[in-house]
């Protein structure tokens, strides 16, 4: 949807094979945005041997605290642990 350098930069990635991992994330969680945000996980290190991109979906994990959302401790472990065992 972004076009110009953006898109230069994200058909880059995706053709250097850099993605890893997608981490959806609640809605809320960033002062002034209610829209749910993302973690892309790049690494180049690997990038020749992968066969993936993996999708998590995070957003379910959270407690209300005013009028936004935080992740828990207990909630950033969860996505850690499972994004580590499935790359």
């Amino acid at each position: 949807f972004r076009g110009s350098s953006e898109k230069d930069i994200r058909k880059g990635i995706l053709e250097d094979d850099l993605l890893e991992g997608v981490i959806g994330l609640p809605s809320g969680l960033f002062y002034g945005t209610g829209i749910p945000a993302c973690i892309i996980v790049l690494d180049k290190e690997e990038a020749n041997q992968r066969d993936n991109i993996y999708f998590i979906n995070g957003s379910k994990g959270f407690v209300k605290d005013g009028n936004k959302n935080r992740l828990r401790e207990q909630d950033v472990h969860k996505i850690i642990d499972y994004f580590n065992f499935v790359c």
